[in-house]
């Protein structure tokens, strides 16, 4: 299942409403440049339609409001014309002015309920279908809601709930493999739930209901399913794959306990259905923000670039552009807290304090010259006397004092260890910084101990009278490696 709605205003995009996952914003992209004639000079009240790859676009404008509607290849022109208008109208009643439309307001939020009943009214349809004994109407009153109805004397329907998204449930009725009615029962599905039993099965029977997914419903998704799996054994499950060459056949046993929660897995994966977004995401947005508003200006921006990858892995593009604009201005007043760090650097005349002196000299003497290797008077190295000479006891050894060991001897390896990067957000407390310094100044070459990197950690933030950040450190590093050198 592929819907998904767009609004735009002026030619700027600003909402989309995902029912499953649909278009990222590069596809849209792509899509926005086939219509662009259009967003420029709508045709008021037309709705116009174009296939594009294995998806379908609807599009429509009224006055400076253009919308556009994903659907799969499913949907027909008409189907979908009545309902894109009804949103169109819906957005033209509530939002005479559609700048207004970016403020959120119990308006807005009466919009969004609107676009979700109107998914159902879409009806979209799952149909299960397979062998005669095979788990059929188990599985349907399994996972229906609501009432049911019947659809002529071969067929009945129910409501399927699922990520507050409604699907019509067809269950076949009639005994029979091979009814001329299962060419009624698979048009206009979404998706087919194709299921057998694992346990007694007949691959013509099998092959024939995928044969009819493939004439009377090309475009719908398809998800088989093995029932009874816990009658079989592995190599049987195998065998059925390879004898119907499916490679993603699912498998469960509709008497466990956790099955509805295996086929509401099954059927949100195979439709695409979009998640929707954490409880906490409205709390998480509140934490970045008030961490940009207390100055933590690095925090909110590694908060707001992960609430970023959240709305992109969920298809939520509601928060995107405030979340996109809050980023950019972080990252602007980062890069003018850096360069106006450097005006202070050159203003101040940050020095390290002369009392502070590396632990660690290195003293190199010069080598002698030629002429001083060449002593004035020859030495005289006085002769070390004679020792006796010992004879060596003889030693008389046996096959049993000879002993051979085949083992080889392996020298321990040394761990390497290393390091962690020092980035901004690891240094949280005093002690990182004084840690930190410590690691840069022996990265150049010589040390400081830990009690003088404590003194220049304090004489900096005297200096600096502010926050310390890894730029600091760096800079205050190759400061201390300047002043060694002049020494």
């Amino acid at each position: 299942m592929l819907r998904q709605i767009h609004i735009f205003y002026e030619k700027k995009h600003i909402f989309t409403m995902s029912y499953a996952f649909a278009l990222g914003n590069e596809d849209l992209k792509k899509v926005t440049e086939v219509i662009q004639t259009y967003l420029d000079m709508p045709i008021p009240g037309k709705i116009l339609h174009r296939p594009v790859a294995n998806y379908q676009i609807f599009h429509g404008g009224i006055g400076s409001s253009y919308f556009l509607f994903i659907a799969d290849l499913v949907d027909s022109l008409n189907y979908v014309t009545k309902i894109l208008k009804k949103i169109m109208n819906k957005f033209k009643e509530v939002f005479p002015n559609p700048e207004n439309f970016k403020e959120s307001s119990e308006i807005k939020t009466e919009f969004l309920n609107f676009l979700k009943n109107i998914q159902h009214e879409l009806h979209s349809k799952i149909a299960i279908v397979g062998p005669n004994n095979s788990g059929k109407t188990t599985l349907y009153n399994m996972i229906r809601s609501g009432q049911e109805r019947a659809i002529m004397n071969f067929a009945r329907s129910s409501f399927f709930l699922i990520d507050d998204l409604s699907f019509d449930i067809w269950d076949f009725q009639l005994k029979d493999n091979f009814s001329l009615l299962w060419n009624k029962f698979f048009s206009g599905s979404d998706l087919i739930i194709l299921l057998f039993d694992s346990s007694n099965y007949n691959l013509n029977v099998i092959n024939q209901f995928l044969t009819l997914q493939k004439t009377e419903s090309k475009f719908s998704r398809l998800l088989i399913v093995a029932n009874k799996r816990d009658l079989v054994k592995d190599e049987e499950i195998e065998k059925i794959k390879k004898n119907l060459k499916i490679s993603n056949l699912k498998e469960l046993s509709l008497i466990d306990s956790d099955a509805r929660v295996n086929i509401n897995f099954f059927i949100r994966e195979t439709l695409s259905l979009k998640k929707v977004l954490p409880q906490n995401f409205e709390e998480l947005l509140k934490i970045a923000e008030n961490l940009a508003s207390q100055g933590n200006s690095v925090a909110a921006l590694v908060k707001y670039k992960e609430l970023l990858n959240t709305c992109n892995k969920y298809q939520d593009y509601s928060h995107v552009k405030d979340i996109k604009k809050k980023i950019e201005e972080i990252q602007l007043k980062l890069e003018k807290d850096k360069l106006s760090r450097k005006e202070i650097y050159t203003k101040k005349g940050f020095e390290v304090p002369a009392w502070i002196k590396s632990s660690k000299k290195i003293e190199v003497k010069a080598l002698p010259t030629r002429k001083s290797q060449i002593p004035s008077k020859p030495l005289r190295i006085p002769p070390k006397p004679l020792e006796k000479a010992v004879k060596p006891q003889r030693l008389i050894l046996t096959p049993k004092d000879i002993k051979i060991s085949i083992k080889r001897l392996e020298k321990p390896k040394k761990k390497k260890v290393i390091k962690p990067l020092l980035t901004t957000e690891n240094l949280k407390e005093f002690s990182d910084f004084v840690n930190a310094i410590q690691i840069l100044i022996e990265q150049k070459g010589t040390s400081l101990s830990q009690n003088l990197c404590r003194e220049y950690i304090i004489e900096m933030q005297k200096s600096l009278a502010g926050p310390i950040t890894l730029e600091d450190l760096k800079f205050a590093a190759e400061s201390f490696i300047k002043f060694e050198n002049q020494k």
